[in-house]
């Protein structure tokens, strides 16, 4: 009867040892993707206010972007990567709808605009194989 427990036991710290030996050192926690929160109230800006950022800007990346308006609704496309609709979160600043893109603009006196784009890219088109996304920020020249 005595045996049985003190076979018992050598058991137990094996299983004990096993299990602290599979246990890594690190834990992952996976990130989510980045992407851009909306405004909880969009922003009003009027049609003349939309008109002003229409255009082409060369961005500091080499790319180009494209600000268009349909409406009242003002539109961004990077070169040909597909458009994204822009919500307005300020005077100022664009977030889009699909949480992808944030663009801070500022017009000056002189009609002169500059800014900041800010895009989540997938790294493959950064030129790496991983399926991740990265955020990349460009100025507008």
């Amino acid at each position: 009867m005595k045996t049985i427990p003190l076979a018992a036991l050598p058991c137990a710290l094996v299983l004990a040892l096993t299990a602290h030996a599979q246990t890594p050192d690190t834990v992952r926690i996976p990130a989510s993707a980045p992407h851009f929160t909306l405004p909880d109230h969009p922003y009003r800006l009027s049609e003349a206010d939309l008109y002003t950022y229409k255009g082409a800007y060369d961005l500091s990346n080499g790319k180009s972007l494209y600000l268009f308006t349909r409406g009242y609704t003002l539109y961004a496309e990077v070169d040909n990567e597909g458009r994204h609709r822009l919500v307005p979160a300020s005077d100022h600043t664009f977030v889009a709808a699909d949480r992808q893109l944030k663009l801070e603009l500022d017009a000056h006196d002189d009609g002169t605009i500059n800014g900041t784009l800010t895009m989540v890219v997938p790294a493959t088109q950064i030129g790496g194989v991983a399926k991740d996304a990265t955020l990349v920020v460009a100025t507008l020249r």
